[in-house]
């Protein structure tokens, strides 16, 4: 427990800093969840200021990140070398938001992941990217087609969906992942942006396991000053 807590006196710190991508509640669920499985195969859309921290609390698992924006692949590149950092192309734009919605194609959604990560037996995937200017709608399908490959070798998979508040993350998420049977995780930024996360967990009856990890959260809150 007093390595956890290191962990999220971390995460405090991000959720505190000027554009902070979390809040504290949603970093300590998504902390919580990290630990109780580390170590495992993690996932995650998206590098910044909290690649760090994904990394350090799934120590000795595979933590894998997908990211397009250069100045991020260039700042983590700089400060965390040895992080696994992909580079992905998203083709889509929030403008083909209703089109796509009529056409879910694999042609149209489906990101080609580089090397071997389709191959990768994903405990948690974290969507986490792209910005709200281009719409999470090709990592959220891809996610779930990892997802069905996985289950269907009865495996659990946990999906996290950040910023799932926006209209179009919302809309994707009832339309792909599901309206109903997800946890989720409110919090305020410091900047006042108002986020959801819905955290999704198939494979398995484990609706008891997402409930624990949300009392853990609150647990630890409370513990951290």
């Amino acid at each position: 427990m007093a390595r956890l807590n290191v962990f999220l006196q971390h995460a405090q710190y991000l959720s505190k800093r000027r554009g902070g991508q979390m809040s504290f509640e949603q970093y300590s669920y998504v902390v919580g969840l990290i630990f109780r499985h580390f170590p495992c195969n993690l996932l995650v859309w998206g590098a910044g200021q909290d690649t760090s921290l994904w990394r350090t609390v799934n120590r000795g698992g595979r933590t894998a990140f997908l990211e397009d924006t250069q100045k991020f692949i260039n700042a983590v590149q700089q400060r965390i070398p040895e992080a696994e950092l992909h580079v992905v192309t998203y083709k889509q734009s929030m403008e083909k938001h209703y089109d796509m919605l009529r056409n879910m194609t694999d042609a149209n959604l489906l990101i080609q992941l580089p090397g071997d990560l389709n191959a990768v037996e994903w405990d948690i995937i974290l969507v986490d990217a792209p910005s709200y200017k281009v719409s999470r709608m090709e990592s959220i399908y891809t996610s779930n087609k990892l997802k069905n490959v996985l289950v269907g070798k009865g495996r659990v998979v946990h999906i996290l969906v950040h910023d799932a508040e926006r209209h179009m993350e919302r809309v994707w998420c009832d339309t792909v992942l599901g309206k109903t049977g997800f946890i989720l995780i409110e919090g305020y930024r410091l900047n006042g942006i108002y986020s959801h996360i819905r955290h999704y967990i198939f494979g398995a009856d484990d609706v008891y396991e997402a409930d624990e990890m949300k009392r853990l959260a609150k647990t630890l809150v409370d513990k951290v000053i």
